[in-house]
């Protein structure tokens, strides 16, 4: 089957166009920025104490959305994923995490932790920064990933008392710790 002149130089236009299309959507691809799964969780479950449990839930909650917001950007799209005092299955919540960073093609995760370190005496609150390895996307298997060695922490530890936990401001120190790390990693 041979097609005519007018017909060939029509359907190789088409061909060229869409080579283009195809070349700049993986130029695009390439250019956009990976995303960050900002995961918080808390550490605090004790089951015969339910207040305490929603306690250290808003706790957490409140300190997450914080640094949720100062982190999202443009240039840094995230994914939260936060998780309750209750949920101490720890293989299952990696499972999770992973399962959530391999689909949305993120690279990285910002760990935001609020909790009491009974042994130490100190009211902790924390963000690690660990990078992601292996492959990403919606068709990547979330096993394929591993979490790296921190790329950055942020931590503040005051005394635990119940003092320093009616002064706490979780939203405040949040921001103010991101803020931080976010000025650790500008160039």
């Amino acid at each position: 089957m041979r097609i005519g002149g007018a017909k060939a130089v029509a359907l190789a236009g088409l061909l060229l166009l869409l080579l283009l299309l195809l070349l700049a959507g993986a130029a695009r691809a390439q250019g956009a920025a990976p995303c960050t799964v900002v995961y918080g969780h808390g550490r605090n479950h004790d089951a015969s104490q339910p207040q305490q449990n929603r306690f250290w839930d808003g706790l957490n909650a409140e300190f997450h959305a914080a640094v949720l917001r100062a982190w999202q950007a443009p240039e840094r799209p995230v994914r939260p994923l936060l998780l309750p005092v209750a949920a101490t299955d720890l293989g299952r919540n990696l499972a999770q995490l992973m399962a959530l960073a391999s689909e949305r093609g993120c690279s990285r995760v910002l760990e935001t932790a609020l909790f009491a370190d009974y042994e130490s005496g100190s009211l902790v609150a924390r963000l690690r920064l660990y990078p992601l390895h292996g492959s990403l996307g919606p068709l990547a298997a979330p096993g394929r990933l591993s979490v790296g060695a921190p790329l950055l922490t942020q931590q503040r530890e005051f005394e635990l008392t119940p003092r320093s936990l009616e002064r706490l401001r979780p939203e405040a120190l949040g921001a103010e710790l991101a803020a931080q790390a976010l000025q650790d990693l500008a160039p």
